[in-house]
């Protein structure tokens, strides 16, 4: 079996983002407990780290996009 490329181990990262990003996006559907002091709450973190998630896989599929047409 020949080793991926560069473009095909890119696209398993865009598609594991993605996955993790689904799952993640799963709990804020959760009964999370209540932040009383002045930090960020749980739920926040939550939405914050989807985001990230769903922004890295976005850039992850332009990265391969470009690796494929460049023949990596």
């Amino acid at each position: 079996m020949p080793a991926p490329t560069i473009s095909g181990r890119v696209w398993l990262f865009h598609f594991t983002a993605r996955t993790v990003e689904t799952i993640v996006h799963r709990l804020e559907g959760e009964q999370l407990p209540r932040q009383h002091s002045g930090t960020q709450s749980p739920l926040s973190r939550i939405v914050n780290a989807r985001r990230s998630l769903g922004e890295a896989a976005f850039y992850l599929a332009e990265a391969g996009s470009n690796l494929e047409q460049l023949g990596s």
